[in-house]
């Protein structure tokens, strides 16, 4: 099967045109057949220049297992991304994923369970050359002064998850032993069950707070909050559905003026020529 897709990248001085181009396809692996996606991209101005970007393979049971990135260009990385993922399972839970730098530092994030499949708790390892003991970044006069001579795995960040009885997330807490400060995010719902607020807390002071609304459809109109940065509240979504409004109200007087026209024009033309 083949698809195409266009995406368009910028420099400073021209605009870009690549495309890209999808390839699906399945291998035969101990007798049971598994899919693999091959993604090419090329310029418009030079089709023969096709190249391999990405390639993504699947497991057994369907779910993505490793995605390969060797160039891959999109509106974000215009240098083009080259690095690799692996994913691993527990049944149908992801466990692991790593991201493995091809000029750079690894990642590594570990995913936990309860005993409902809810995630409780997601960890964050880095592959690199961490600070020395007891050394800063500001201290620093040359990289061999504060950084370690051997890259290593080091735990960087550890997030929890809290649920209520209905198994809707109720907080997410972000451990302040690996950063700056904790950050924790509550969430809360209303009497329908849906979600009404998510208050995010630095240090347990409100950092921001954002409010939700909706019709009785439960359809999401309006989105409200505030900001301790800014000092000032914020309205995001309800914008969007007076705009819509209003271009509605102008195509719907636009359709009648339309109707009424072909009805007075005749008339407009019977009364020139009376008068003519």
């Amino acid at each position: 099967m083949r698809r195409a897709s266009i995406k368009n990248t910028s420099n400073k001085m021209t605009r870009i045109l690549i495309i890209q181009l999808i390839l699906l396809s399945t291998v035969s692996v101990l007798g049971q057949t598994v899919k693999k996606c091959y993604v090419y991209q090329y310029y418009e101005s030079d089709t023969s220049s096709k190249t391999l970007v990405l390639t993504k393979s699947y497991n057994l049971s369907g779910k993505l297992d490793s995605e390969v990135y060797s160039g891959y260009k999109n509106d974000r990385v215009e240098a083009g991304k080259t690095n690799s993922v692996f994913y691993k399972y527990n049944g149908t839970l992801l466990i692991e994923m790593k991201i493995a730098e091809m000029n750079g530092d690894s990642a590594k994030h570990i995913f936990t369970y309860d005993s409902n499949n809810l995630l409780i708790k997601k960890e964050q390892f880095l592959y690199k050359k961490h600070l020395k003991e007891g050394k800063t970044i500001n201290g620093c006069i040359t990289p061999d002064d504060c950084y370690e001579q051997e890259k290593r795995w080091k735990i960087e960040l550890i997030v929890f998850y809290e649920y209520d009885l209905n198994e809707r997330l109720i907080q997410q807490l972000q451990s302040k032993e690996y950063f700056d400060y904790e950050i924790k995010i509550a969430y809360k719902y209303g009497d329908s069950g849906q979600l009404s607020s998510i208050t995010t807390y630095h240090d347990s002071l409100i950092h921001m707070i954002d409010y939700y609304k909706y019709k009785k459809q439960k359809c999401l109109i309006t989105t409200e909050g505030w900001n301790r940065g800014s000092k000032s509240g914020y309205n995001s979504i309800e914008y969007v559905v007076e705009i819509i409004l209003i271009v509605w109200v102008a195509l719907f007087f636009r359709s009648k003026l339309f109707q009424y026209s072909r009805i007075l024009n005749p008339l407009t033309n019977i009364i020139s020529r009376v008068k003519a």
